[in-house]
């Protein structure tokens, strides 16, 4: 049975924040849970990147993956909420599933950006190539852990009911939400 929940998933940089952050001002009654969020105040607590702290939870046996998941799973008997999580269409199968897709390299000039906006310093001079490859690094990462641990591969867009490229400038944000926003009633409807 269909539920009232929209998962978004896609590498690192494709927007899914800010994309769901937007979708929410359109869909009243919703939350928002961000699994990005939960990660990045788990790393910034200990003044570091995401990327960072998925090193250190490892190293130091703290169940990181484990409270992500946790926090997916919840969701289950939960309504109207939109979901921003690179595994948010495996443990919240019932839900519509967005896939938002990026080049590397534009999401590599995205992310950088974002960190030269951050307030550790120890980013002010990290290049461009270098968060492309930190980001590389990451997607591949996580994409063979999520195999490993759950048999899922979130590269593969044919699990998804839509996919949208957020490299293209014509898919601007207000356009990316547009479109989930017009098929979302159709797929609940279907």
């Amino acid at each position: 049975m269909k539920k009232d929940k929209i998962t978004i998933q896609g590498p690192n940089g494709c927007g899914k924040s800010s994309t769901a952050k937007l979708l929410l001002e359109f869909l009243p009654g919703y939350t928002l849970h961000s699994t990005g969020t939960i990660a990045r105040t788990m790393a910034a607590a200990n003044n570091m990147t995401i990327e960072e702290y998925v090193v250190y939870a490892r190293d130091n046996d703290i169940p990181f993956d484990s409270i992500i998941d946790q926090s997916l799973k919840d969701l289950n008997v939960k309504n109207k909420v939109v979901v921003e999580s690179r595994l948010g269409y495996h443990f919240l199968p019932e839900s519509f599933k967005v896939y938002l897709d990026i080049d590397l390299e534009i999401a590599a000039v995205r992310r950088h950006t974002q960190l030269q906006q951050m307030d550790f310093e120890k980013y002010k001079d990290l290049t461009i190539v270098q968060v492309r490859d930190m980001l590389q690094k990451r997607n591949e990462n996580d994409r063979e852990k999520y195999v490993q641990l759950y048999k899922t591969d979130y590269t593969d867009l044919t699990q998804y009911d839509l996919v949208i490229n957020t490299g293209d400038p014509i898919n601007q944000i207000g356009r990316v939400v547009g479109d989930i926003l017009l098929q979302y009633p159709l797929w609940l409807e279907s």
